[in-house]
């Protein structure tokens, strides 16, 4: 049994940073880090921590990406869940969809996603960090879109970490990947032509690290059927991800901050996608996230 618990977290160029303390092992894309747990009960698993769909969504957003509510899963579809996995995958959805709200500072949908997302989380078990007190919170600031975008990172932050602590990495993976999903979902059917929105198809591209990672996270749980096609589906999007040739020009450079955290900065990495392959991860996003957020 291991005492041990490795973190890793993905690295989305200025976004990315890790503050805890131990030896590191980075490449380009990843920075690995091992923390002793032994003092603090069982910690069997491998844990590998993901960026907030906050900080996805900040990172991506260009002046092509814009709000559109249309674009959100409906919040009359959250009682048409009944199975638990698909809760789960559609809490993270919802998720994403509050921080997308978040960061275009629509407060007219910001009580009524969290809501939703409240009730998600108590079917989860999870009440305990989307709770009474935090509701509270979320009204308090509706006129403060600063605050709300605290609050969807750090209650998403919360949950990781609960999730974590008490060995219910399985469901973790499960929120996760439905956070990802809509995230690229968000982004991508606001692409249309690719020179025009080539800044925005690039930040796209680069969450193929994210879902990397996320993959091999779940190819630990792919012991059930279910779990098994849902990592299937996120790496058909993955492999399509792969098909884009990335040909790095310069390298980014990293400086530690006053926290002990590594920023990182410049570097170039030219993208040549085609119309084809773009074509494609498109579809497959589309389907992907149709397949687990259309009520059955």
């Amino acid at each position: 049994m291991r005492t041990r618990i490795l973190i890793i977290v993905t690295i989305i160029f200025a976004l990315a940073s890790c503050n805890q303390g131990g030896e590191r092992r980075r490449n380009q894309q990843q920075e690995y880090k091992e923390v002793d747990l032994s003092k603090q009960g069982d910690a069997s698993k491998i844990f590998y921590r993901f960026p907030a769909p906050k900080d996805i969504i900040d990172y991506i957003k260009t002046d092509q990406l814009i709000y559109l509510k249309d674009f959100l899963n409906p919040i009359s579809n959250a009682d048409k869940y009944h199975d638990s996995r698909v809760q789960n995958f559609n809490l993270g959805v919802y998720a994403a969809d509050f921080a997308y709200i978040t960061v275009f500072k629509t407060l007219s949908e910001a009580s009524e996603y969290f809501g939703t997302i409240e009730k998600l989380a108590y079917h989860a078990g999870l009440s305990s960090i989307f709770d009474e007190q935090m509701r509270r919170r979320v009204e308090a600031n509706e006129a403060n879109i600063d605050s709300l975008g605290a609050i969807a990172r750090n209650s998403y932050n919360d949950m990781v970490n609960y999730l974590t602590l008490t060995g219910n990495e399985r469901q973790l993976a499960i929120i996760s990947a439905g956070g990802y999903v809509e995230v690229l979902y968000l982004a991508i059917n606001q692409t249309d032509d690719l020179e025009a929105d080539y800044s925005l198809l690039r930040k796209i591209y680069d969450q193929r690290y994210g879902l990397e990672n996320l993959c091999n996270f779940m190819s630990d749980f792919t012991d059930d059927q279910w779990m098994s096609n849902l990592y299937h589906d996120l790496q058909a999007i993955l492999d399509v991800f792969n098909l884009v040739d990335a040909k790095i020009e310069s390298e980014s450079k990293a400086t530690k901050g006053k926290g002990g955290e590594l920023n990182f900065s410049g570097g170039n990495i030219q993208l040549s996608i085609t119309p084809e392959n773009y074509a494609k991860l498109k579809r497959v996003v589309v389907e992907t996230r149709g397949k687990y957020t259309s009520p059955s």
